[in-house]
């Protein structure tokens, strides 16, 4: 992974090429061929070397999920990398969530389980079980008159057991 220092050393000596480059350009009114080649050369060098930091910054800014300073950067170039590299830290504040295989624990068998000497359950006295009662015997009226007729109650009543 990038650091900051190595982005920090690029930006000096591509800031100091581009520098040289338009002192030269304006210095001489009238370069000759072998001057415009020369100041072309530092020129070069300084932009190609400026795209490799932005980008490389970049990387680093994506790497460490600072969306933030990833847009600043993307948006406004060489002014947001620069007042990036003054600005933050070197180390994140925050923890970095990094992704990748991490080996499972090996199986490691749990005792069996044993109840202390101590405990012991407690057994309630079960009550005696109630004797079998036939179920009583409900009688359904299979006409509307049957229904009506009081008599048809009266000669199916409950057994004397089930009255209350």
């Amino acid at each position: 992974m990038v650091t900051k220092q190595t982005i920090r050393t690029l930006v000096v000596v591509s800031l100091t090429l581009n520098i040289i480059s338009f002192a030269l350009t304006y210095t001489f009114t009238n370069p000759t061929a072998l001057g415009s080649v020369i100041i072309g050369i530092f020129g070069l060098a300084g932009s190609v070397l400026t795209l490799i930091t932005l980008i490389l910054a970049l990387i680093r800014q994506a790497r460490l999920k600072q969306w933030g300073w990833f847009i600043g950067t993307l948006l406004f170039s060489f002014l947001c990398l620069i007042i990036y590299l003054i600005a933050t830290p070197e180390i994140p504040q925050y923890p970095v969530q990094r992704t990748g295989y991490y080996p499972m624990q090996p199986y490691q068998p749990m005792q069996p389980y044993q109840p202390s000497q101590s405990y012991q359950p407690e057994f309630y006295p079960t009550e005696p079980t109630p004797q079998y009662e036939e179920p009583i015997q409900q009688y359904e009226p299979q006409s509307y008159q049957e229904a009506t007729d009081p008599e048809f109650y009266r000669e199916r009543r409950q057994p004397e057991s089930h009255q209350e």
